[in-house]
């Protein structure tokens, strides 16, 4: 619960009112009137609101294994890590450590790991000082997006309308699909809000799920949405006339032919063709800018040829400015 709170996805007011139900049912088993009285005793809910208030924190505790319920009794559930053997919670946290991280969306483990450590401690057992592992991969500087992303992956399998918490503002957006920029680590929601958006998850501090709507609305957004975006990797911009941009450039990798399959690799969208014995790469973008960094570098094997956008004044700028800082470096 601490976690959680630290990690903005939960509310001081929340976390004081589950802390109260947790210390009214670890006593002896309470009925739902009973919380809802403890609740209202401590000023966390108004009389008009402390039912469904309760009702709903109740119902989320028992989804997420905090509490059991017997009949009208409701009571704490004993902790799985309390049932197994040493050499089993050992072996749990080398299973964790190895595996946290792997995979979309990672997940850090770091929670379940602190649980394994107090469980230990409630034993009177020391941790281990020394991992197992000689080495470990970190994934932990966007992993906090995820926390987030797990949220919005819910909403989106529940087709439900959401509240963002932007930090200065709040939206209401309709989620439809997510990206994942694997090279930067890098989460972007795709939505429907007054129009179709794209922005990266990070932007997001918390989300608060709302109705559910139905298939055909949810399918119809979706489609508007991915429709929108089918021509950008991550840039949100839309271009005002609603057609996406060609971008050509004049491919010759004659001077180091490996360098060929590292472009292919990196290509992550558009084609390569072949005209009049040359090749050439072409990509239909929203934002031509999204592919600056990828051209600016593979520029000394390619030529961008002209077009509705400014990219050969763009990249020859970028290179200018690139010569100009290492030769200040150097002087």
């Amino acid at each position: 619960m601490a976690d959680s709170y630290l990690l903005h996805t939960m509310k001081e007011e929340e976390l004081l009112q589950i802390l109260c139900i947790f210390s009214a049912c670890a006593r002896t088993p309470k009925t739902l009137d009973e919380l809802c009285a403890a609740v209202e005793l401590m000023g966390l809910a108004s009389e008009g609101t402390v039912y469904s208030t309760v009702r709903r924190r109740v119902l989320e505790l028992e989804e997420y294994g905090y509490l059991q319920r017997t009949g009208k009794q409701i009571r704490m559930r004993e902790s799985l890590l309390a049932g197994l053997g040493e050499a089993e919670l050992l072996a749990l946290e080398d299973y964790v450590r190895f595996s946290a991280g792997v995979t979309y969306p990672r997940v850090a483990g770091s929670f379940l790991r602190r649980s394994i450590r107090r469980e230990l401690e409630r034993r009177g057992l020391e941790e281990r000082t020394e991992s197992p592992f000689l080495f470990r991969g970190n994934v932990k500087c966007n992993v906090f997006d995820e926390v987030v992303v797990c949220q919005l992956l819910e909403a989106i399998q529940q087709r439900r309308q959401v509240e963002l918490d932007l930090g200065a503002r709040r939206v209401t957006a309709v989620p439809v699909a997510l990206r994942a920029d694997i090279r930067l680590g890098r989460w972007y929601l795709l939505s429907m809000e007054q129009r179709p958006f794209l922005r990266r998850v990070r932007s997001v501090r918390q989300v608060k799920l709302l109705k559910a709507l139905s298939e055909e609305s949810w399918q119809a957004m979706q489609e508007k949405v991915c429709a929108a975006f089918r021509h950008s990797i991550c840039s949100g911009y839309l271009p005002s006339g609603g057609q996406p941009v060609l971008v050509r450039a004049e491919l010759d990798f004659r001077s180091l032919p490996g360098m060929r399959a590292q472009f292919q690799r990196e290509m992550q969208m558009g084609e390569i063709i072949k005209e009049n014995g040359k090749e050439y790469y072409q990509a239909l973008v929203n934002d031509p800018y999204e592919l600056v960094p990828f051209l600016r570098s593979f520029s000394p094997w390619l030529q961008v040829l002209p077009g509705e956008h400014d990219l050969p004044q763009r990249l020859a700028d970028d290179l200018a400015q690139m010569e100009q800082a290492l030769r200040c470096r150097e002087g």
